[in-house]
């Protein structure tokens, strides 16, 4: 039986692991709306998927616990001791998660998204340290009630607070003179030509801030010519997937087109 509250515990840990990494997918794409239609899908694909191989992971933790410990070991269904250490384990991996992606993706992340990916590993760097501090001060203080109240606090706020930093994903319209405006009239016989020219990870921003600062002289002319939008894309962005829309001028519905294995 006490393998079975082992397990419980794990769960419990592994799920709020599991939102963590779906709120460091929310911030890595910040214009995906926090609607059901966009939530519902990613979360339902992470949940399914990192909340059972970390309750794994978890697991194993605690038996190894059993194994080498000197006392019987065996939690309650929803122990304070466990579930404060698992959970944090689970934001300290998570602020390293989010640190990690921020150097990996530093180059082609909005200055906006880089200062709320920060803002949201040192929301779970607090957080993890306040899951130390009920461990510690659990055996001493109040009954257990209260401690597990303050760890549904504290896991709520740890994903309260990176999300209120990330905003709720609208786009901004960018300021930039119509298609027609850029073409020549003084050629009025001749048929305006279009070309477009897309850029894998290359944001809008960081073209038009690295053509302002003269690290894209070509790209600087071109803007100064040419005609300048925000587009729509797929979300969640995926290379291959947006890769396939433009190539072939239709939704993934259309082209068969969903990911980099299909």
């Amino acid at each position: 039986m006490r393998y079975l509250r082992m397990l419980s515990n794990s769960i419990v840990a592994a799920l709020l692991a599991a939102c963590y990494v779906l709120v460091l997918v929310l911030q890595l794409n910040p214009l995906l709306p926090l609607e059901p239609s966009s939530l519902l899908p990613l979360a339902r694909t992470i949940g399914l998927y990192y909340a059972v191989h970390l309750t794994a992971i978890f697991y194993v933790l605690l038996v190894v616990r059993q194994l080498l410990a000197r006392e019987l070991f065996s939690p309650a269904w929803l122990s304070v001791g466990v579930v404060s250490w698992l959970l944090a384990a689970a934001s300290a991996a998570g602020a390293a998660l989010m640190l990690v992606n921020l150097s990996a993706f530093s180059l082609v992340l909005e200055p906006q998204t880089t200062r709320a990916v920060m803002l949201g590993a040192a929301a779970l760097a607090g957080s993890s340290a306040l899951f130390v501090l009920v461990a510690v001060l659990r055996r001493s203080i109040g009954p257990p009630v209260i401690w597990l109240a303050c760890l549904a606090m504290i896991a709520a706020g740890s994903i309260a607070a990176p999300m209120a930093w990330r905003g709720r994903g609208r786009v901004t319209p960018l300021e930039a003179r119509p298609l027609d405006a850029a073409l020549d009239a003084r050629t009025p016989g001749r048929v305006p030509r279009v070309t477009m020219i897309a850029i894998d990870a290359g944001s809008l921003e960081l073209v038009t801030t690295a053509a302002a600062e003269g690290r894209l002289p070509n790209f600087g002319r071109m803007l100064d010519a040419g005609a300048v939008m925000h587009l729509a894309t797929l979300q969640p962005t995926s290379a291959e997937v947006v890769w396939a829309a433009v190539a072939t001028g239709k939704l993934p519905q259309k082209n068969g087109v969903w990911s980099s294995g299909v």
